[in-house]
């Protein structure tokens, strides 16, 4: 069995692939050996990344593709980690590619079910736009207060015991906020759950509008919220 599967979705990430991929994979060899699999899941690209990613693989035998006919991040998500072989998972997104926390991660999951790499446990860590801060804090705010959430954030890194999370992930549905929905369903099934904080620095403009991304989260907070009534029966 592998000893990590590095867990990465993608949606036109065509640059991604060019520019940084390479650079994961020889990060990877250098440290862990070839005992790693990097699990990527294209999900209705038309930029030609799907095409990129078939090239790259035919010269890396730990890197793994699939592909989803239509872009959905939560299904994206859900077939990385049902489709991951490791013992520990590391979800990453492609923008933000932290090595570091590849590390930390994995070291924590010695102890731990599930590690939260969080934007928001250190401030001077988090060189977001404010608006991108105050999103992500709006957030955490109604998880806590709606849902009893225990930690600072649900979005972004995340390190797993594969046995233990492939039975959550495998119930759950949502997609713009299936990290979250993700996460509660961890805690309401008391697996052991820690966060460390994380530098980050958004590289990129969002690829989709403010307000359209806070209405798909407020919708799917109300389908969250029945979801974790009968959870909790």
């Amino acid at each position: 069995m592998f000893k990590i599967s590095v867990l990465i979705p993608v949606y036109n990430e065509f640059v991604f692939v060019k520019n940084d991929l390479e650079s994961l994979l020889t990060w990877l060899d250098k440290n862990y050996a070839k005992q790693y699999e990097l699990v990527i899941v294209e999900n209705g690209s038309t930029d030609g990344t799907l095409e990129a990613l078939h090239a790259a693989a035919k010269t890396h035998k730990q890197l793994k593709i699939y592909s989803l006919a239509e872009p959905s991040f939560g299904n994206a998500v859900r077939t990385a980690i049902l489709n991951a072989t490791g013992e520990i998972g590391i979800l990453l997104n492609a923008d933000w590619i932290d090595t570091n926390f590849i590390k930390a991660g994995a070291l924590h999951c010695k102890t731990h079910d599930v590690v939260i790499g969080s934007k928001l446990l250190d401030p001077t860590l988090d060189s977001r736009p404010v608006v991108r801060k105050i999103a992500s804090k709006s957030l955490t705010f109604l998880l806590q207060k709606i849902f009893k959430f225990e930690f600072s954030d649900s979005h972004g890194l995340k390190a797993f015991r594969l046995s233990k999370i492939k039975p959550i992930a495998k119930k759950c549905t949502l997609n713009e906020i299936f990290e979250s929905e993700l996460l509660l369903r961890a805690q309401y099934a008391s697996l052991k759950i820690t966060e460390i904080p994380v530098a980050i620095i958004e590289t990129r403009s969002p690829r989709t509008s403010f307000f359209g991304r806070i209405f798909s989260m407020f919708r799917e907070l109300f389908t969250l919220h029945k979801i974790s009534k009968k959870i909790n029966k």
